[in-house]
């Protein structure tokens, strides 16, 4: 075996080590994260151009998703994210808007926020922004996130299970329980979120990605992965709901 071959054979399972449990959120984060993230410029709408997520249903039984993004006060001297994450039921024209209201909460290391669903109200998710560019108007152009759960019980297990469940995702609901999974990655989140529908744009998202070691986690085996897989959102003849009066209060 060449020296080539052998350093990609390493890397590889590095990666599959590395992937058998979640990632310390601090280490995912791009160096310009910890250095320059600004939640203040990160209100906008989102359209998601591709996401690895059993929680949410795969096309031709939903599609067009977006998330429509503010920063609010958390009423003791913080702030928080309220995120209301949108997608079409069925994808086709004749589909309903489905709207989930999400929060996040901002915590002591910059970029790393922990959610909140109010389907699971007992699991606090942690949420990275693993990498981001801005635009011409001060804002993000785009942000990537990244969510991991790794169950230390069956009640959590459960929780996520139940979850599924109770949003109709018998796929999702069958194979987690299929698996049996107690202990190690249960749910894996990640999010190409873009204020603008582009090609070009998700090209560097997934540059950024595969910087950031995140492929292992999309194309693991580990149990909690359900199969895999990347999927790219066709935001093409869509229709949305109208921009959000984010009322959410803060999460935790």
């Amino acid at each position: 075996m060449g020296r080539s071959a052998s350093l990609l054979m390493a890397a590889a399972v590095l990666a599959a080590a590395q992937a058998s449990k979640c990632p310390d959120p601090a280490s995912l984060r791009a160096p310009k994260v910890d250095a320059s993230f600004d939640i203040s410029k990160l209100p906008g709408v989102y359209y998601e151009l591709a996401y690895h997520d059993y929680t949410q249903p795969l096309p031709p039984l939903c599609g067009c998703e977006r998330s429509d993004k503010s920063v609010l006060p958390n009423g003791v001297g913080g702030v928080f994210v309220s995120d209301l994450f949108s997608l079409r039921c069925p994808a086709a024209a004749s589909g309903k808007q489905q709207l989930a209201q999400l929060t996040f909460n901002t915590t002591a290391v910059n970029g790393v926020l922990t959610g909140h669903w109010p389907v699971v109200k007992s699991i606090a998710i942690p949420d990275t922004i693993v990498d981001f560019a801005e635009s011409a108007d001060g804002g993000y152009e785009w942000v990537l996130e990244f969510q991991c759960l790794q169950t230390s019980s069956a009640a959590e297990a459960d929780a996520m299970e139940g979850a599924a469940a109770a949003m109709g995702l018998a796929r999702a609901s069958a194979e987690a329980a299929s698996d049996g999974v107690r202990g190690g990655i249960y749910f894996v989140g990640i999010n190409f979120y873009s204020r603008v529908k582009s090609a070009a744009v998700l090209q560097r998202m997934l540059a950024a990605a595969e910087a950031r070691g995140l492929p292992a986690y999309w194309n693991g085996t580990f149990a909690g992965n359900h199969g895999g897989k990347l999927h790219i959102v066709n935001q093409t003849a869509c229709t949305y709901p109208p921009p959000a009066l984010h009322t959410a209060t803060a999460s935790g």
